[in-house]
């Protein structure tokens, strides 16, 4: 049990700076008049890790095992448990995480304006980015005034939090926070909103600990020479941790290569001009190119050099974006189709699905087959909602090019061209995507969703199934292969830990 005398006594400190792999959002629980969801932000208004997301996530993370009481008493060892009139605090404590600047040092909360000004990687910081999405029905298609938008933080932002964990006598031990700091390393844990479809991947980019007893005098020397402000570092009383990567979750990692063009959506103008700034291929100057209708995807990041310097990178040069959104959109899509396959629910030539009984066929809009509940999530309006198994993560794709593509819009009845309606779109050709996928809790897979999975993504690999925007007339189609880490055993129907 916990000695309170002990509290604050006897403790291991450490500092981790975290760089985000993919943009995030931690959401502040309002918008504005221009977005509907908003990031959290400190009192200089950039964007700040709160303490306990961080704690709820580690939490979650450390909760693992098949038996729901080794799972239980695991956690309350190191977060604390409240059982009817019993129970006892958390021995970890999480510091809210800090926001660096373009020198890779930790902003203040109430910094001085002079410390914010000028600043490109805090200006970015500022604005944030917008991301548009529209709501998915049942069949993974977009429902009707389902669409919403919400601030992202860039990739490439870095953090520093802190978190302490009382030692006590031999409750918990130093291994612990060895445990804890590398499972923020194992991409088993994504900060915010969105982490199943592509956001919040982050991993640890240094971490500083040291074990404190406050009993001794040259522990209470040192501990009163660190400095309570993260911004102003540890004034050489931790030591530099050399991190070591947790267990990593199941994954599987697709390298897809473009047989035609391809493009996701953006709203906004890319800035990137056609290859050597020659006339775009079909004809058009580089002043029409200016003038398209519908644009690829990009989104500036934050990179570091090898300095240490962070810098924007400028929107005109930013690669383009492949959203884990529109990966995992897809692969659900596909996998009711499949899911449906395997279960045998057809749909004869009248209404209604073909199988014995009406009461065991599922609503398409509102009751997605479980295979794919398991695998993607269910909404939270369906009986079993809750996260699936398997997570996408944003990617970028460097080596590509655009080409201006000219259409007209069609009659629906002659099928003729109509006047006034020719439009634009740039198309991505070239390049390649690697894309990963993550699956958690692979153990809760049964054979029948594994099999929905392994043909999904069979279909994907072979150009049976585009991804991103208008793939029905011709974008979108990839052929290549997969990669799984543990060899293929699970997708194959064997064991693995979960």
């Amino acid at each position: 049990m916990n000695n309170p005398q002990l509290r604050g006594i006897h403790f291991a400190l450490a500092r981790v700076t975290v760089e985000f792999d993919t943009a995030f959002h931690l959401g502040s629980g309002h918008g504005d008049l221009l977005e509907d969801a908003l990031f959290t932000v400190d009192a200089n208004g950039l964007p700040a890790l709160p303490g306990d997301a961080i704690a709820g996530v580690l939490r979650h993370a450390w909760a693992r095992g098949d038996d729901p009481h080794d799972r239980d008493s695991r956690c309350a060892r190191i977060f604390g448990y409240q059982k009817n009139d019993e129970g006892e605090t958390s021995r970890l404590e999480v510091s809210w995480g800090q926001v660096h600047n373009s020198k890779d040092m930790p902003v203040p909360f109430r910094a001085e304006d002079r410390e914010l000004s000028g600043d490109p990687v805090l200006g970015a910081l500022f604005a944030g980015m917008v991301r548009d999405h529209v709501r998915l029905d049942g069949t993974g298609t977009a429902a009707p005034a389902g669409k919403f938008d919400q601030t992202v933080v860039l990739a490439g932002t870095r953090f520093t939090f802190e978190l302490r964990l009382d030692l006590g006598e031999g409750e918990t031990s130093v291994e612990d926070m060895h445990e804890l700091i590398a499972l923020l390393d194992s991409r088993a844990v994504r900060l915010g909103r969105g982490g199943g479809r592509g956001l919040g991947v982050f991993r640890v980019r240094r971490a500083a600990m040291r074990v404190f007893d406050l009993r001794l005098a040259e522990d209470r020397d040192s501990y009163g020479q660190l400095p309570r402000e993260i911004a102003r570092g540890d004034g050489g009383q931790l030591y530099a941790l050399q991190t070591r990567e947790g267990d990593t979750p199941l994954h599987a990692l697709l390298t897809l290569t473009p047989d035609a063009t391809w493009r996701f959506g953006g709203t906004v103008r890319s800035g990137r001009e056609p290859r050597d700034k020659r006339p775009a291929r079909g004809g058009a100057s580089e002043g029409e190119y200016a003038e398209l209708d519908t644009f690829a995807l990009t989104e500036p990041r934050i990179r570091w050099n090898e300095h240490g310097h962070g810098y924007v990178e400028p929107r005109e040069k930013a690669p383009f974006l492949v959203p884990g959104s529109a990966l995992r959109g897809a692969l659900r899509h596909r996998a009711v189709f499949h899911a449906n396959v395997l279960n045998e629910r057809f749909l004869p030539t009248d209404k209604g699905w073909a199988t014995e009984t009406e009461t065991d066929c599922p609503d398409a809009h509102h009751d997605p087959p479980a295979e794919v509940k398991a695998l993607f999530g269910a909404g939270r309006g369906q009986e079993q909602g809750g996260p699936g198994a398997v997570a996408t993560a944003d990617a970028w794709v460097e080596s590509a090019e655009q080409q201006m593509q000219q259409h007209v819009s069609l009659d629906r009845f002659t099928q003729g061209a109509m006047d006034g309606l020719l439009f634009s779109e740039a198309a991505v050709f070239g390049g390649a995507l690697t894309l990963r996928l993550d699956v958690r809790r692979p153990a809760s897979c049964c054979s029948t969703t594994r099999k929905v999975l392994a043909r999904t993504l069979d279909d994907l690999c072979a150009g049976r199934l585009p991804l991103g925007a208008a793939g029905t007339r011709g974008h979108g189609r990839f052929t290549g292969s997969i990669t799984w880490s543990d060899g293929g055993q699970w997708i194959q129907g064997q064991e693995v830990e979960s």
